[in-house]
């Protein structure tokens, strides 16, 4: 569905999808920035992000319509695994811009998982938005895994949930 669409593509030459792959910050940005079809904002963003690199127009228009913020330095860390709690604050911001509302959910909707607590509180209403919509289901163990890199077929479980709601 989503290479469909051309969302995703493989990794390397293209040729491979790589799954089981830790997905980057700037990977996970460019997909949502193709995902809700967001509008280019140049490439100026963060001085972490090279104005050439392959997602920095997708970063510039994250940062110009709130989806992402710099950190204490200044700085985007594209290269750093995106992890579970940042794709899903990310993911709720990205669809705010694109104009599907999705409201924070309540504390309530993250009872079932045992690993609530290591939600950071930034993140807590994204995080219980995407439970009470389906869109995150945990891992079957009771964990939602909230500071766990996201892996690429995580990342397209959770895109195709929230692009076909």
């Amino acid at each position: 569905f989503l290479a469909a669409y051309g969302i995703t593509t493989g990794t390397g030459d293209g040729a491979t999808f790589s799954p089981a792959s830790t997905l980057t910050r700037g990977d996970y940005i460019l997909m949502l920035y193709r995902a809700y079809n967001l509008q280019s904002y140049g490439t100026s963003s963060f001085p972490d992000v090279p104005a050439d690199s392959y997602y920095a127009e997708a970063v510039a228009a994250a940062k110009a319509l709130g989806i992402v913020t710099a950190d204490a330095n200044g700085k985007f860390n594209p290269l750093s695994p995106v992890t579970r709690q940042d794709s899903m604050l990310f993911l709720q911001r990205a669809m705010k811009a694109a104009g599907q509302v999705m409201a924070d959910g309540p504390a309530s909707a993250l009872a079932a998982f045992s690993d609530r607590g290591s939600v950071d509180s930034a993140a807590q209403g994204a995080v219980a938005a995407m439970v009470q919509a389906g869109i995150i289901k945990g891992d079957g163990s009771g964990h939602l895994n909230p500071t766990s890199a996201l892996s690429r077929a995580e990342m397209v479980t959770i895109l195709h949930r929230a692009l076909t709601l």
